[in-house]
């Protein structure tokens, strides 16, 4: 008797801490999710400084911004 007391005791506090553990991580968590879906097969990583302008269709700056 007093052993299954101990025991649902330490599942109680195992529930406790799991959930508020879930509750702080829960945006690190959704956004490992979200970072597995993203897909980057479609973006051509080496293309030519032609094709680059030929798709933005006008000149593009590049400016340092510094935080």
């Amino acid at each position: 008797m007093k052993r299954s007391k101990a025991f649902m005791l330490f599942l109680s506090v195992l529930a406790v801490v799991l959930s508020l553990a879930l509750y702080r991580f829960y945006p690190i968590l959704e956004a490992f999710y979200y970072n597995e879906s993203i897909s980057v097969s479609k973006v051509k990583l080496f293309m030519t400084e032609e094709e680059l302008l030929n798709t933005m269709d006008e000149k593009a700056e590049y400016k340092d911004v510094q935080f």
